[in-house]
């Protein structure tokens, strides 16, 4: 018998690291008790967290914030 680690979202389990198992191999799957955030949100967090800092930088800062004009990328421009 072998254990491995993942999260469990979505309907779909993802293990932590390289699995390899043969085809059609027999499984069980116990639920830890301790639910951990997955990966996912961890990463959401920090960008978020991130992106907070950033804005919240800008708003102390004493510079002026340049303004930027709006560009389509879709569009075909001549130069």
């Amino acid at each position: 018998m072998q254990a491995y680690q993942g999260y469990y979202e979505n309907g779909q389990f993802t293990p932590v690291g390289c699995v390899k198992l043969p085809r059609h191999a027999r499984a069980i799957l116990v639920i830890a008790d301790d639910v951990q955030p997955s990966v996912q949100d961890n990463e959401n967090s920090k960008r978020l967290a991130a992106l907070g800092e950033f804005f919240s930088a800008v708003a102390a800062s004493d510079e002026d914030v340049p303004e930027f004009e709006r560009v389509k990328l879709t569009r075909e421009v001549n130069l």
